[in-house]
Protein backbone atom coordinates (compact mmCIF):
# COMPACT_ATOMS: atom_id res chain seq x y z
CA UNK A 1 0.00 0.00 0.00
CA UNK A 2 1.11 3.49 -0.79
CA UNK A 3 0.04 6.24 1.44
CA UNK A 4 0.48 10.16 0.28
CA UNK A 5 2.63 12.33 2.32
CA UNK A 6 3.71 15.32 3.29
CA UNK A 7 7.70 15.28 1.79
CA UNK A 8 9.11 18.76 1.62
CA UNK A 9 12.36 17.69 -0.79
CA UNK A 10 14.14 21.68 -1.14
CA UNK A 11 17.27 22.76 0.31
CA UNK A 12 18.40 25.87 0.69
CA UNK A 13 22.15 25.74 -0.63
CA UNK A 14 23.32 29.62 0.09
CA UNK A 15 22.78 28.60 3.86
CA UNK A 16 25.63 25.94 4.17
CA UNK A 17 28.28 28.24 2.89
CA UNK A 18 29.93 30.97 5.55
CA UNK A 19 29.39 33.88 3.01
CA UNK A 20 30.85 37.32 4.54
CA UNK A 21 27.51 39.57 4.90
CA UNK A 22 25.49 40.79 7.50
CA UNK A 23 23.95 37.72 9.17
CA UNK A 24 21.70 37.09 12.65
CA UNK A 25 22.97 33.63 12.56
CA UNK A 26 19.30 33.02 13.82
CA UNK A 27 20.23 34.75 17.39
CA UNK A 28 17.32 35.41 19.42
CA UNK A 29 17.63 39.65 20.32
CA UNK A 30 15.70 42.23 21.80
CA UNK A 31 14.53 44.99 19.26
CA UNK A 32 17.45 47.17 20.54
CA UNK A 33 20.26 44.32 20.50
CA UNK A 34 18.71 43.79 16.67
CA UNK A 35 18.91 47.85 16.18
CA UNK A 36 22.69 47.93 17.51
CA UNK A 37 23.57 44.55 15.21
CA UNK A 38 22.25 46.06 11.88
CA UNK A 39 23.82 49.61 12.73
CA UNK A 40 27.01 47.63 13.26
CA UNK A 41 26.57 45.98 9.68
CA UNK A 42 25.96 49.68 8.16
CA UNK A 43 29.42 50.34 9.89
CA UNK A 44 31.20 47.46 8.64
CA UNK A 45 29.97 47.30 5.16
CA UNK A 46 29.60 50.73 4.43
CA UNK A 47 26.88 50.31 1.53
CA UNK A 48 26.22 53.87 -0.51
CA UNK A 49 23.34 56.02 1.02
CA UNK A 50 20.35 54.91 -0.74
CA UNK A 51 21.34 51.78 -1.54
CA UNK A 52 20.33 48.27 0.18
CA UNK A 53 21.18 46.07 3.04
CA UNK A 54 20.20 42.68 3.65
CA UNK A 55 20.70 41.40 6.94
CA UNK A 56 20.21 37.54 6.41
CA UNK A 57 18.78 34.84 9.15
CA UNK A 58 16.55 36.49 11.25
CA UNK A 59 14.62 34.62 13.84
CA UNK A 60 10.97 36.15 13.38
CA UNK A 61 10.08 33.78 15.67
CA UNK A 62 12.06 34.40 18.93
CA UNK A 63 13.03 37.45 20.63
CA UNK A 64 12.17 40.78 18.89
CA UNK A 65 10.76 42.09 22.16
CA UNK A 66 10.29 46.02 22.36
CA UNK A 67 11.11 48.54 24.14
CA UNK A 68 10.23 51.97 24.53
CA UNK A 69 12.64 53.50 21.81
CA UNK A 70 12.12 50.43 19.81
CA UNK A 71 8.67 49.86 19.94
CA UNK A 72 8.07 48.46 16.34
CA UNK A 73 10.21 46.15 14.49
CA UNK A 74 10.04 49.48 11.69
CA UNK A 75 11.28 51.64 14.53
CA UNK A 76 14.09 49.50 15.36
CA UNK A 77 15.19 48.98 11.78
CA UNK A 78 14.80 52.97 10.99
CA UNK A 79 17.24 53.22 14.36
CA UNK A 80 19.81 51.68 12.79
CA UNK A 81 19.98 53.32 9.68
CA UNK A 82 17.82 56.45 7.73
CA UNK A 83 20.04 56.50 5.10
CA UNK A 84 20.41 53.00 4.08
CA UNK A 85 17.23 50.54 3.13
CA UNK A 86 17.61 47.61 5.56
CA UNK A 87 16.05 44.34 4.40
CA UNK A 88 15.69 41.55 6.77
CA UNK A 89 15.16 37.57 5.75
CA UNK A 90 13.83 35.64 8.12
CA UNK A 91 15.68 32.41 8.67
CA UNK A 92 12.59 30.07 7.05
CA UNK A 93 13.63 32.07 3.67
CA UNK A 94 9.87 33.15 3.23
CA UNK A 95 9.50 36.16 6.02
CA UNK A 96 11.18 39.48 5.35
CA UNK A 97 10.81 43.24 7.25
CA UNK A 98 12.01 46.45 6.02
CA UNK A 99 12.92 49.67 7.55
CA UNK A 100 10.83 53.06 6.05
CA UNK A 101 13.42 54.18 3.56
CA UNK A 102 13.11 50.52 1.84
CA UNK A 103 9.57 50.95 2.08
CA UNK A 104 9.12 54.21 0.49
CA UNK A 105 11.20 53.13 -2.47
CA UNK A 106 8.44 50.21 -3.35
CA UNK A 107 7.57 49.96 -6.95
CA UNK A 108 4.12 48.94 -8.46
CA UNK A 109 3.61 46.44 -11.21
CA UNK A 110 4.37 49.17 -13.75
CA UNK A 111 8.12 49.97 -12.22
CA UNK A 112 6.76 53.37 -10.63
CA UNK A 113 7.68 53.67 -7.55
CA UNK A 114 4.71 54.04 -4.82
CA UNK A 115 5.95 53.45 -1.53
CA UNK A 116 4.84 51.87 1.08
CA UNK A 117 2.75 53.36 3.94
CA UNK A 118 -0.78 53.39 5.38
CA UNK A 119 -1.83 55.81 3.04
CA UNK A 120 -0.65 54.19 -0.25
CA UNK A 121 -1.96 50.75 0.93
CA UNK A 122 -5.29 52.25 1.71
CA UNK A 123 -5.29 54.14 -1.65
CA UNK A 124 -4.47 50.88 -3.38
CA UNK A 125 -6.81 48.00 -1.82
CA UNK A 126 -9.34 47.01 -3.78
CA UNK A 127 -12.71 48.11 -2.36
CA UNK A 128 -14.67 45.90 -1.08
CA UNK A 129 -17.83 47.72 0.38
CA UNK A 130 -21.41 46.29 -1.00
CA UNK A 131 -23.98 47.87 -1.92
Amino acid sequence: MVLPGLVDAHVHPLDIVDLDVCDLDNRVLTLAELSAFVAGCVTRYAPPPGSRLVVHQWNYTAGNQPDARHPTLRAALDAASTSVQVQLLGNDGHHGAFNSLALSQAKNARGGTIGLSKATLAGNLPNTSRS
